[in-house]
């Protein structure tokens, strides 16, 4: 039996961008109806540890932080690489394309300028993956900080399209749908 957390956000940010009382009503609802919608999908399929979803709370109640951020549940059926990361799908990709490296950055502060600039006179075009939307994420920060430098680098955001998205499925699925797969990457670096 295999223990399975997923956890959405993040919540702290968007939190703490809310200006007025409606904001973070609007933010608390909109986590609680994720993490609902995503249940919904798994019951029956998964035990699950939390959130309690046995009782008609569960089936006739919406609202403002019924449901926290987080899902823990026991699944014999649950594969390890519905669960994989973006990383894996990087990685997957690079091994499809010929004179790429790879440059994980998992940490965005402090900000290695030195780093960066080194990466920039190496690499005259850059790809940069990230599981989220493309704006305001590294790829931004990198593009940024390229133009207040002056330095002549061509950076490409592969990323999620900044719009809302109502799919609901896997890992594996939503990031076939969205565009970040192994597959997309790949044609997106030879044709971009």
């Amino acid at each position: 039996m295999k223990f399975v957390a997923l956890t959405i956000g993040p919540i702290y940010k968007t939190l703490k961008n809310a200006k007025k009382t409606r904001e973070i009503w609007g933010a608390s609802y909109f986590f609680s109806f994720v993490i609902k919608e995503i249940v919904k999908k798994l019951v029956g399929k998964v035990e699950f540890i939390t959130p309690y979803v046995e009782d008609e709370i569960f089936e006739k109640r919406d609202g403002v932080g019924l449901f926290h951020d987080r899902i823990i549940f026991k699944s014999d059926t649950v594969k390890k690489d519905e669960l994989q990361k973006i990383v894996d799908e990087v990685l997957k990709a690079s091994e499809k394309l010929d004179d790429v490296a790879i440059v994980s950055m998992p940490f965005i502060s402090p900000f290695d300028e030195k780093e960066v600039k080194n990466m920039f006179e190496k690499y005259k075009k850059v790809y940069v993956v990230e599981e989220h939307f493309e704006e305001g994420g590294l790829g931004t920060i990198l593009s940024d900080f390229a133009m207040k430098n002056r330095i002549d680098t061509n950076i490409q955001k592969i990323a999620i399209k900044n719009q809302y998205i109502h799919d609901i499925g896997d890992c594996s699925y939503l990031r076939e749908k969205l565009g970040i797969d192994a597959k997309s990457i790949v044609k997106r670096v030879k044709h971009g």
